[in-house]
């Protein structure tokens, strides 16, 4: 079926709306001429001086209809005419003065990359797919003009959905390019410290929840690290990670949770409910506040470390790493400086918010002996403050203040001493390397607890030499203050002691 309409006397407008009326006709009627029409449309279209644009936009999204209804049917000369017709359309405003629908940049390239995603060879795994071509010079050409971030990102957010979306496509290293390239201009990712990564002086756009998930698949590390070890997400990964902590819809932010923890951490609740948010198909983020506040333990940046581990405890209360380096930042805060304008009761209640959170810790591993160390030794240091403030300023002590050290002086012996008990007398594995740190510790405390019990405390003190004796430690005759030898120290120490 051939209809023919006569433009003779009409107007640039009428001619196009007829045409365009045109085109439909044959699509309804299931006619492939539609595909003909609707090109010779766009290019009569894109021959004009001035561009309309709402009429542009509506033969672009007919354009694709087509597509979607013919492309079985499609004869080869039928794709190279719209494939031509469409770099026409990407192209068209590099001459033209740019649309006041900035829709118009950026969708005919969206279109293009469907095309060619479409026709694409799924079977040749060796060569890059040309749709992801596309959408690197889709970004270059954008960006050559200040644009590749125009209608809130659009085209951006589109390439990083696609890319991200696609286990495929990640395995081809242009893909990596595209998405390092898209995240600095879209979010402000990275740094524009290679040929493949320019910078267009975009303006960062705000994370959508939506597209978090697949953005924080692709980012994060492969294995979660712990509270001890030496990797952790980097600062470029950090800034992004922020921005999907400000994207977390509010329903699912565990406030009540976080409260409840604020208020057990501070001895006002003896228990804290088990209630969670359900996530939903965003729980492969759950993890998200854990590496933030691994991020800040490992930048000693302690304030913001428990802020996002209380987070993450919050969604995941049987996380050990995330209570133990709570603990551990807790620990740090305590200022145990012997200055007399110290508030004592201020680093009393830190100091018992740090122990909450090492007991916490040693309850879901009581074996793990950095932690069993460390909380010992913390309490064993709580303890000498008690005893130092005692002894040098009772003169300026009250009532009060003077029986809360006296109580928590002798508490933090005893907590100390069930530290280090259960691994000298084999109720916990420990490691051999550090035994002898267990004797000595111990030791320390029965000598506070019980200075009259000689030799009991000095057993602990023989013991310990013993284990570092057969580590071999060694006894030169001079020590590098810098770089002393290995367990030189520790075993001049014990022969003191």
């Amino acid at each position: 079926m051939c209809i023919h309409i006569g433009t003779k006397g009409k107007t640039c407008d009428e001619t196009i709306t007829q045409r365009f009326y045109l085109s439909q006709a044959y699509y309804h009627c299931d006619q492939l001429d539609s595909i003909g029409s609707t090109v010779d449309l766009l290019q009569y279209l894109l021959q004009q001086p001035t561009l309309s644009e709402i009429m542009y936009k509506k033969v672009l999204d007919h354009l694709e209809q087509v597509w979607i209804k013919f492309q079985k049917k499609m004869l080869p000369w039928h794709l190279r005419r719209i494939i031509a017709i469409l770099i026409s359309c990407c192209l068209a405003f590099e001459k033209r003065v740019a649309p006041t629908d900035a829709s118009l940049l950026t969708y005919p390239w969206i279109l293009f990359h469907r095309i060619m995603m479409d026709i694409e060879d799924s079977d040749d795994e060796l060569t890059t797919p040309h749709s992801i071509l596309v959408l690197k010079l889709a970004h270059e050409i954008l960006g050559r003009y200040k644009k590749c971030t125009v209608e809130n990102g659009r085209f951006l957010r589109y390439t990083l959905q696609v890319l991200l979306g696609s286990e495929k496509y990640l395995e081809y290293a242009e893909s990596d390019e595209v998405i390092e390239h898209s995240l600095f201009c879209l979010y402000g990712y990275g740094r524009a410290k290679t040929k493949a990564i320019r910078d267009h002086c975009a303006n960062p756009q705000p994370l959508i929840w939506a597209q978090c998930a697949s953005l924080y698949k692709y980012l994060r590390p492969e294995k979660l690290p712990e509270f001890d070890s030496y990797f952790g997400i980097t600062s470029e990964t950090r800034a992004i990670f922020y921005g999907m902590c400000a994207a977390v819809p509010e329903k699912l932010r565990p406030r009540s949770r976080f409260a409840e923890l604020e208020s057990w951490q501070a001895g006002k609740l003896q228990k804290v409910l088990e209630e969670t948010p359900d996530w939903g198909d965003m729980k492969e983020m759950c993890d998200l506040y854990y590496l933030m506040g691994d991020f800040h333990f490992k930048s000693k940046e302690w304030e913001s470390a428990i802020e996002y581990y209380m987070y993450d405890i919050a969604l995941n209360g049987e996380r050990f790493d995330s209570w133990a380096a709570m603990a551990l930042a807790r620990a740090e805060q305590v200022n145990l400086d012997s200055d007399n304008s110290l508030n004592i009761e201020e680093v009393i209640s830190a100091a018992d918010s740090a122990i909450r959170s090492f007991r916490r810790a040693l309850a879901l591993e009581p074996e793990n002996m950095k932690i069993r160390i460390e909380f010992g030794s913390f309490v064993y240091s709580m303890h000498s403050f008690c005893s130092r403030a005692i002894k040098g300023r009772s003169d300026l002590l009250d009532l009060t203040t003077f029986a809360l050290l006296e109580e928590k002086k002798d508490a933090f012996l005893t907590d100390a001493k069930k530290c280090f008990e259960p691994v000298v007398h084999g109720d916990c594995p420990g490691d051999d390397m550090e035994g002898w740190l267990h004797h000595y510790m111990l030791g320390k405390v029965l000598e506070k607890a019980q200075p009259e019990e000689f030799p009991k405390f000095c057993k602990q003190y023989l013991k310990s030499a013993e284990l570092l004796a057969k580590s071999a430690a060694p006894f030169p005759l001079k020590i590098n203050y810098y770089n002393p030898p290995d367990l030189a120290l520790e075993a001049i120490e014990m022969h003191y002691r």
